[in-house]
């Protein structure tokens, strides 16, 4: 792309309240999970109200303290192997609020800790084989080793991409790519 490299950590864009739904996933209350991400609210301006459904009454600026607490929470996701797979996937969601060397560190964590948990995994399965354990003591281990089989392959793929430029963005870019997709204004 030719762009010059993004800064360590790219700024979160301000969030109106509407979109801090309700759910069983969610806080019960967005003032409940606004304070605890550290956002604030401010008086809304014209380009906050990007939804006919946005309540333009109620926006929250993100703070700095905010900002640190989703990257550290970003970071930790995608560095951290967890049985809670879900995260990871919400983590990739947001990748680009890192820059994309912060966001391969993380995933090149994340990496090394399933490589290592592959090797472990196949050591017990080697061991459980040797004592002639059958399979069907041991299929939630062999579905273990496909998955991290997988995962890593991925992941693999994905930093190989980060390294040669095939997967790169910057603040400048992913501006650009919000100004293509924003809806005509009536």
């Amino acid at each position: 792309m030719g762009l010059a490299p993004p800064p360590p950590s790219l700024p979160l864009p301000p969030i109106a309240d509407s979109t801090l739904r309700k759910s069983p996933q969610e806080p019960p209350d967005a003032a409940i999970f606004a304070k605890s991400i550290g956002v604030t609210p401010r008086a809304p301006s014209r380009a906050d109200t990007r939804t006919a459904t946005a309540d333009p009454s109620r926006v929250y600026r993100i703070t700095d303290e905010g900002t640190e607490t989703a990257h550290r929470w970003l970071r930790e996701m995608l560095a951290n192997d967890s049985p809670e797979y879900p995260r990871f996937v919400a983590a990739l969601s947001m990748l680009a609020l890192l820059s994309p060397t912060d966001a391969r560190s993380a995933l090149e964590q994340r990496r090394t800790q399933l490589d290592a948990e592959l090797y472990r995994i196949t050591g017990s399965l080697a061991d459980a084989a040797a004592m002639g354990l059958p399979r069907l003591f041991i299929l939630e281990d062999d579905y273990r080793v496909a998955l991290l089989r997988a995962q890593i392959a991925w992941l693999t793929a994905q930093l190989a991409d980060l390294d040669s430029g095939a997967l790169t963005w910057s603040a400048e870019w992913i501006a650009e790519i919000a100004a293509r997709f924003e809806p005509p204004h009536a």
